[in-house]
């Protein structure tokens, strides 16, 4: 299937993305967050440390202030401003967000209401993690933490958002932190016992898919932290998902990846060649998506040639899970607000063979499913038509 007709064509969705994404960001920002001459927002520059770089710890009272004044939907903004206009913080976001998920459920638990609006997803979700592994900590009663699932599905019906998983996906990192740092030591038991927390939130298929994808996300992060005294096994990396349930088998092996990667200094090649020489090959394909999530983070800001070159030294049947993971890591580490534009530099790459820009593109719209309003997937889907050709993207909002 050919979405290209010309380079005119090319030029002309090139101009008019652009226009549209630069509108949008600018509409978006708040009128309390007013830039300054340097184009940097208020809230940065009051934190400027020599070298103009952030003062981390400036920053990290300024949102406290912002969260106990404000709330936490301000204190994403605030976060999500900052982001925009500088790259190095954009990578400090989800820590923040995580903290103000974390403060945010002590609102809640006393039984006060919060605002609850698309901001939330800012971040890769920080603030779901935080949110939850507050609630386990403090908590603890499982259904009624899946119960903030619920009451976001109904703050944000009508906004077309679908977010639901990683709300539960934020469920799983709080299985995993309530352990204690005994039990933290044996991955294993730790898998297990995160798991059937899991089960007493739900016992719906996706959603228990989701929360066990959370589960050995925060596994495998310890794994790669050295946390908990855990440590990966060189010679079998993935072992731990070779003994879970079949549900949750492929959810383990694909952050399983995050192991492999770290094992091979973050050789992609090298990584998926150990990967194949030691996981079970029927979850390869979960495998080389995440670890394209991980890879492609990496190229936000530079050439996606050696992307689309890693994917294509694949077998064949696992190119297109690269090329999905590839477009899910330029849109999870992207600022708030500039997510299509680093995901559709993948997909509009000339290099892409027909079958390609079709599975980017949809996966593109897929995840942004996640974190924009319907509305805004609707204008963004009607200026992609002449990228899209007969190829119907609007199907998947």
């Amino acid at each position: 299937m050919t979405f290209f007709k010309s380079q005119s064509l090319d030029k002309i969705f090139l101009t008019t993305i652009f226009c549209i994404v630069i509108s949008l960001v600018v509409v978006h920002i708040s009128q309390k967050e007013k830039r300054s001459e340097n184009g940097k927002s208020t809230a940065y520059n009051t934190c400027i440390a020599a070298g103009q770089k952030i003062d981390v710890q400036c920053f990290s009272r300024e949102i406290d202030e912002v969260l106990v004044t404000q709330g936490a939907d301000a204190a994403m903004e605030r976060l999500a401003n900052v982001s925009r206009f500088d790259d190095q913080f954009a990578s400090s976001c989800h820590g923040f967000a995580h903290r103000i998920g974390q403060e945010t459920y002590k609102v809640f638990a006393q039984g006060k209401d919060i605002a609850i609006s698309p901001k939330i997803t800012y971040c890769t979700y920080g603030f779901y993690h935080g949110f939850m592994e507050a609630a386990a900590q403090l908590n603890g009663d499982y259904k009624k933490i899946a119960g903030f699932c619920t009451l976001i599905d109904e703050k944000l019906r009508g906004t077309g958002l679908d977010s639901s998983a990683e709300c539960f996906h934020g469920i799983g990192h709080g299985a995993v932190e309530e352990h204690d740092a005994q039990e933290k030591k044996d991955a294993a038991f730790l898998a297990h016992e995160a798991l059937q927390l899991c089960e007493k939130a739900t016992q719906a298929a996706d959603r228990r898919v989701s929360c066990a994808s959370g589960v050995f996300n925060g596994i495998a992060n310890a794994y790669t932290a050295g946390q908990y005294g855990l440590s990966a096994d060189s010679k079998s990396p993935a072992q731990l998902c070779k003994d879970q349930p079949e549900y949750a088998k492929g959810t383990c092996y694909a952050f399983m990846a995050r192991v492999y990667l770290a094992l091979t200094k973050g050789n992609f090649s090298e990584a998926l060649t150990l990967a194949k020489e030691t996981a079970e090959l029927d979850f390869m394909d979960s495998i080389v998506s995440n670890a394209a999530v991980l890879y492609a983070g990496r190229y936000l800001k530079e050439d996606l040639d050696p992307i689309i070159l890693s994917c294509r030294s694949l077998n064949r049947i696992w190119q297109d899970a690269c090329i999905k993971g590839a477009v899910q890591g330029l849109v999870q580490s992207s600022p708030p607000e500039q997510e299509f534009q680093n995901g559709i530099r993948l997909c509009h790459m000339a290099s892409l063979s027909g079958e390609e820009k079709e599975t980017c593109v949809r996966e593109l719209f897929m995840e942004l499913k996640k974190i924009y309003r319907r509305e805004r997937l609707r204008v963004l889907c009607e200026a992609s038509k002449p990228f899209d050709g007969e190829y119907d993207t609007c199907q998947y909002i």
